[in-house]
């Protein structure tokens, strides 16, 4: 996998507009597919 594709602003995800993308900053720190990717939900662990 490309490691630029990871660090890709998830703005750029489909199906999230720029409201739920400033949302996922603000609320959960998510900036890049990585940070998605790496998201553990606490009542998950």
């Amino acid at each position: 996998m490309n490691s630029n594709f990871l660090q890709t602003p998830i703005d750029y995800l489909k199906g999230v507009g720029p409201n739920r993308a400033e949302l996922l900053k603000k609320e959960l720190g998510i900036q890049t597919f990585q940070d998605l990717i790496h998201l553990f939900p606490n009542r998950y662990l």
